[in-house]
């Protein structure tokens, strides 16, 4: 929550879209206390549209929690889903999705880091996780590798602060 206010705070949007996994589970705001519920609230209705994707680890936020909910969302020409649709990506129509949380490893000014990072593939691009406590998944599972039909992605490498073209 400090660091999504922080980012609020910083970039003012006037939208927000979370990719699901917002919560971990049903019972997240049952582990929230009311000062947190509360200011989440709070940075919701700092923006003009704040647009919760339903996840496989949040498809039900309770209705305390402010924002709409969406299973997934077309803006322009991009679709923005928490999981990969098939049918989207066949279309070969862009989308934007967040369920896999990638992450690589890179060797930077000769140390190996783990990261999380952005995948960008011909047809879709998947987010990493915004949360400090979200697992990740290697680019190399297969997974990921199933949807990238033998094509190397461009990964961009989150580390100390940077981001990192790899």
């Amino acid at each position: 929550l400090a660091r999504m206010h922080l980012a609020i705070e910083r970039y003012d949007p006037t939208s927000v879209l979370c990719l699901g996994d917002s919560f971990h589970d049903g019972n997240a705001l049952q582990r929230m206390d009311d000062a947190h519920i509360k200011r989440l609230n709070e940075m919701i209705q700092q923006t003009r549209d704040w647009i919760w994707i339903l996840g496989n680890h949040d498809p039900l936020i309770p209705d305390i929690i402010k924002g709409r909910r969406e299973t997934e969302i077309q803006m322009e020409e991009i679709c923005f889903a928490h999981e990969p649709c098939t049918d989207t990506l066949l279309s070969g129509q862009l989308m934007l999705f967040g369920h896999f949380h990638p992450k690589a490893s890179a060797v930077i000014a000769r140390h190996k880091v783990v990261g999380s990072c952005f995948v960008n593939a011909d047809s879709f691009f998947i987010m990493p996780a915004f949360g400090k406590y979200t697992g990740g998944l290697s680019v190399k599972d297969d997974a990921i590798q199933s949807l990238l039909n033998g094509a190397a992605p461009k990964l961009y490498l989150t580390y100390s602060k940077k981001i990192y073209c790899v």
